[in-house]
């Protein structure tokens, strides 16, 4: 399977419908203490988001860069 941008960017979409999924759950949870960590979650999840999604595209320019060089 060649190494395209499918390859990079599911890693991505799954890992945010996780954090949906969690974020939902713990949002029906009438619990104060969850409701706390809901509320720290829904505050950071973008940017921790944002730098995996950073984090994953650098590894493929990595790589794509890595086989540039081999070939």
């Amino acid at each position: 399977k060649i190494f395209g941008e499918i390859s990079y960017i599911d890693p991505a979409i799954a890992t945010a419908k996780v954090v949906k999924r969690i974020l939902i759950s713990n949002k029906m949870v009438n619990n104060s203490r969850k409701k706390a960590s809901y509320n720290f979650y829904t505050k950071n999840v973008p940017k921790r988001l944002e730098l995996l999604a950073e984090k994953i595209l650098s590894n493929y320019v990595q790589c794509i860069n890595l086989r540039k060089i081999k070939n």
